[in-house]
């Protein structure tokens, strides 16, 4: 629409042309055109789309159609997050085409110091509202296979922003349920309430043993800056987080602020048995406690469970000293190589993968 200059106005113009009142009574007179103020005043606020919305805030787009850059793209969305607009309202934007969602599913994937991609664009950033967006616009069966695999990368680094969030809740959840009537406190930290599980039961609907494994886990996270920050970028996920807490079972936690440095680096791309191990080899190495001071505080978390399957099957789990765990296992592998000399071999996999 054209540009209105009002007698006296002094603002500067706007996206929809100069703005049409300056509100100062003595800006406007009846004299500057012949009497007729109050009719061309009414036409005029008439005929401007945006008299009821002067900064636009609900306008998606204004002006004619045109392509942006991925660069744009991600700067516009920042900025709509930022100012607490919504990313779906952008989703609407025209001329957004399919080769900016790619480039932003692309920068998703970090470059590898000794493995640099020729194909990640410049200048584009990942956050976690443009990779929702990104998902969002494309679909998986228009892409070509690396650009699918790239999608998989980029869905799985916004998971894991996702459950990053989720353990700083579930950590400050914890800190507002200190223990109650002098309870004695079974789980990580003898400052939460066994309560604090059972309100965790109860909104996931899981047992009361998982919910305090997940509040376990993040307070083990909460002990790793370092590595909840790298969480809540999505360049750790949570495989590798759970290959760290293995690691650091039975770890004194003041000992955590020398380790993390020493395991973090490359633990994103690292496979999530290698890392537990490179953990567990570095605790022994730095833990000042003696091997029979470790020995005695881990055997207190010996267990064993039983858990029902299907079809007359059952699963049998044990954490044990490892000497009687050698034994009870050379005895099943008896069985196991007695079975298959009577016709009777399992075709089944080890958690680990390896032929049972």
């Amino acid at each position: 629409m054209g540009t209105v200059n009002w007698p006296g106005s002094n603002r500067v113009s706007s996206p929809a042309g100069q703005p049409f009142l300056d509100q100062a009574p003595d800006h406007w007179s009846e004299a500057a055109d012949g009497g007729c103020a109050d009719a061309e005043f009414a036409r005029l606020m008439a005929s401007d789309p945006f008299a009821d919305d002067p900064h636009m805030k609900n306008v998606t787009w204004v002006g004619p159609s045109r392509t942006i850059s991925a660069d744009e793209w991600a700067t516009l969305v920042q900025t709509l997050d930022g100012d607490g607009g919504s990313v779906g309202h952008f989703l609407s934007v025209p001329g957004l085409e399919a080769d900016s969602l790619v480039r932003v599913i692309r920068a998703s994937v970090p470059d590898h110091p000794k493995a640099p991609r020729k194909n990640n664009p410049a200048g584009v950033t990942w956050t976690p509202a443009t990779g929702a967006a990104a998902l969002t616009r494309l679909e998986p069966d228009t892409l070509s296979d690396n650009d699918l695999l790239d999608y998989l990368h980029a869905a799985n680094r916004l998971a894991a922003f996702a459950q990053a969030r989720e353990m700083d809740a579930l950590n400050e959840f914890a800190t507002r349920r200190p223990p109650i009537n002098e309870e004695t406190c079974g789980g990580r930290d003898p400052e939460v309430s066994l309560w604090a599980a059972g309100e965790l039961m109860a909104v996931y609907a899981i047992s009361a043993g998982t919910a305090q494994h997940r509040l376990d886990d993040a307070a083990t996270l909460a002990a790793l800056p370092s590595t909840g920050t790298l969480f809540r970028e999505g360049l750790l996920d949570q495989t590798r987080i759970h290959a760290i807490r293995r690691g650091l079972e039975n770890v004194p936690e003041d000992l955590f602020p020398v380790l993390e440095p020493l395991f973090l680096t490359g633990a994103s791309r690292m496979n999530p048995a290698g890392l537990t191990r490179k953990i567990r080899r570095l605790a022994q190495k730095h833990n000042p406690e003696s091997l029979t001071e470790r020995f005695h505080r881990a055997s207190v978390q010996r267990r064993v469970w039983f858990t029902p399957l299907p079809d007359g099957m059952a699963k049998l789990g044990a954490i044990l000293p490892a000497t009687p765990a050698l034994a009870l296992f050379q005895t099943l592998e008896t069985w196991a190589l007695q079975a298959q000399r009577d016709g009777e071999p399992s075709t089944a996999l080890t958690p680990t993968g390896r032929p049972s």
